[in-house]
């Protein structure tokens, strides 16, 4: 659950206290002022994404865990036990690929290709992702936007490239 100001803080704290006994463990992401106030009541797992401020270290006392990566896990679990390494991303030397070649089943070998991998919801932002291919496209004739998932926002996104003229260099 990620919450940016107080406002948004004291909405979700009121849906906790509300929901309680709907929840077993609570994952919160990013904000540890939220995750002290739902540790009250729940097994909480802090997800941290960047960096710690002092006055977050003095929370984690009371929250379960701290999930980290990079600079964060490192800062973080020299101060507690509680703090597990949560990898971002993808590790290339384990999903080298070995099957079919995409570029060449397709027919770019020789082009630009902007590609996403995951679910093709608003929330992704990958309407902005082609809105910005259909901008691009004029200028550079070689790239092509390969999309891998599927979601609620697929027939909207094939419609808007569509109506951009560019089906033919975006790839679902």
């Amino acid at each position: 659950i990620r919450f940016y100001n107080a406002h948004f803080r004291a909405l979700a704290i009121d849906q906790w206290r509300h929901r309680l006994g709907e929840y077993d463990v609570a994952y919160v992401h990013g904000d540890p002022l939220l995750a002290y106030q739902v540790a009250n009541s729940l097994v909480t797992c802090l997800r941290l994404p960047g960096p710690v401020s002092q006055e977050s270290v003095a929370l984690f006392d009371k929250i379960d865990c701290v999930c980290a990566n990079g600079d964060t896990y490192r800062q973080m679990s020299a101060l507690s036990d509680a703090v597990y390494h949560l990898p971002v991303g993808i590790d290339a030397e384990f999903f080298t690929p070995e099957g079919p070649d995409f570029r060449r089943e397709l027919g770019l070998e020789d082009k630009t290709v902007l590609g996403y991998v995951g679910r093709l919801a608003q929330i992704k932002g990958v309407k902005e992702l082609v809105s910005t291919f259909l901008k691009l496209a004029p200028d550079f004739p070689d790239i092509h936007l390969v999309l891998i998932g599927d979601g609620e926002m697929r027939r909207a996104l094939q419609s808007i490239v569509k109506t951009g003229g560019l089906m033919s260099r975006c790839h679902f």
